[in-house]
């Protein structure tokens, strides 16, 4: 209808008039309430036709310049709201699902990554254990992890006796008194930790010494096969210090003294069999007794300069609790 329509355009350029006369008279006042009441007040009450662009006042059935149904776009709008927020919400909600899940199945692959090498190493050390020196001249690099892991227990076991033996002598002091006196504390960082860092940094040194060493024999190895069959070389060794901090625990004095004693010895022991399983099958560049002889050399300086400090410090920690 004509009429209907010119009536739309003629109330639409009236509200237009007074909003900017509006707009216009509360700018010039000083108050700050007329100026937000007129912003919430044009927001509220004015939207704008999607097909025209014309606004419009919040209540109107049909818009003024091409007729269309407002209420049917506002509709539309709600709905397209409310769907955009479920799809926000779904979205969020999917991102933590996911994210949970991501976090739940990499600690499941870990937790079978540590199982898997947990028995690949039990494995590898009761082959060793069987056989040691056969089985440890065939160890590659492929075998790095199980050696490292090899060499890191055998640093441990040390520190772990002279901490049980610490621990030991402040309990026999406390209880001598007939009371629970532990005023002097036995540090798991000091006597454990550090030690053990210290000798697992020695020992792959040690691997070092006899990868330069048998390099002079002109021996084509990498270093990871040294470190590697080195550890293999301390399954044995290992495995009398465990059998000694086993016996300490006990509390079987004798026992403990000579599997610790062989532990250390053993050791030494695998030196020459370490140098010997590289050089066994080259005849050429430095001799197997002299490349022996230089990695006893080397080792001897490490010990003087690095590890002998350690054993001090930790004699020294010892004496201190047994003259308490």
């Amino acid at each position: 209808c004509i009429i209907c329509t010119y009536y739309f355009k003629i109330r639409q350029f009236l509200q237009k008039r007074v909003l900017i006369l509006e707009v216009n008279t509360f700018e010039r006042s000083n108050s700050t309430t007329h100026v937000i009441f007129l912003r919430f007040w044009k927001e509220r009450n004015f939207l704008k036709c999607l097909k025209s662009g014309v606004t419009y006042q919040d209540g109107d059935r049909f818009c003024g310049e091409c007729g269309a149904d407002l209420q049917q776009q506002q509709n539309v709008n709600q709905q397209s709201s409310t769907s955009a927020e479920q799809t926000t919400t779904t979205n969020v909600h999917n991102s933590t699902n996911t994210v949970a899940n991501t976090v739940q199945h990499n600690s499941q692959q870990y937790l079978e990554k540590g199982k898997e090498i947990s028995k690949l190493y039990g494995t590898y050390f009761l082959s060793i254990l069987k056989n040691p020196v056969p089985t440890a001249e065939k160890v590659e690099k492929r075998d790095l992890t199980n050696g490292l892991i090899t060499i890191v227990l055998f640093a441990l076991m040390l520190p772990l006796i002279a901490f049980f033996a610490a621990k030991r002598t402040m309990d026999s002091f406390g209880s001598s008194f007939g009371y629970g006196y532990t005023s002097i504390d036995v540090s798991f960082m000091d006597i454990v930790l550090k030690p053990t860092l210290i000798f697992a940094i020695s020992l792959v040194t040690v691997g070092a010494i006899v990868f330069l060493v048998v390099k002079l024999g002109q021996v084509n190895v990498s270093i990871m096969d040294v470190w590697a069959r080195l550890g293999a070389f301390l399954v044995v060794p290992t495995t009398l210090l465990a059998l000694a901090l086993l016996t300490f625990l006990l509390d079987l004095a004798m026992p403990t003294v000579i599997l610790l004693s062989l532990g250390l010895l053993g050791f030494s022991i695998i030196i020459p069999l370490l140098v010997y399983s590289f050089k066994r099958n080259q005849p050429k560049g430095l001799d197997t007794f002299y490349c022996t002889i230089l990695t006893y050399v080397g080792i001897s300086l490490l010990f003087v300069f690095f590890v002998a400090e350690v054993l001090a410090e930790l004699l020294d920690q010892l004496s201190g609790f047994n003259s308490l």
